[in-house]
């Protein structure tokens, strides 16, 4: 399980705005006699965000769940905040990819995955799945939260 990420901005304050847009309620910190940076708790994981010229990292995007896509996604167009790929509702479950200002990607999805258009590609993939777990469309669902979703109005 994923504890803590910590990233590396040439400028903490313009690189906060951009996660605080998406949920992000940073404190000011400092361990001991190390460096002052800005840390958030979120669903139990910490991002924090340190002073420091390493801050392009290829290869590496953060992904956050929202309960409101759309929300989000005007507050950071209005903003300017770069999109890298918009929401593309014939792709499955709503999400859509930004970048801060070091360039790191951002893949942001929707909490509400439950829609009918998903129920039924959720089915297909559990059908394959050996341990239970939905291990392609929505690993975080097991085949009890699967039936109990299945059995709501309208997603049968």
């Amino acid at each position: 399980m994923i504890s803590f990420v910590t990233l590396f901005a040439r400028d903490v304050e313009l690189t906060a705005e951009v996660y605080r847009r998406l949920g992000f309620d940073f404190t000011q910190e400092q361990h001991g006699s190390g460096r002052s940076h800005l840390a958030a708790t979120n669903v139990g994981i910490v991002l924090e965000i340190y002073p420091g010229d390493d801050a392009v990292s290829p290869g590496v995007m953060i992904g956050v769940d929202i309960a409101d896509l759309d929300e989000v996604r005007d507050k950071l167009l209005r903003a300017e905040i770069p999109v890298l790929r918009d929401i593309d509702p014939a792709s499955g479950p709503r999400s859509m990819i930004a970048s801060d200002p070091e360039g790191r990607k951002i893949f942001i999805r929707s909490r509400a995955r439950y829609d009918s258009s998903i129920i039924y590609l959720m089915r297909l993939f559990y059908m394959g799945c050996e341990d239970g777990w939905m291990c392609h469309a929505a690993p975080c669902l097991n085949r009890t939260e699967l039936l109990r979703i299945s059995a709501l109005p309208g997603y049968s």
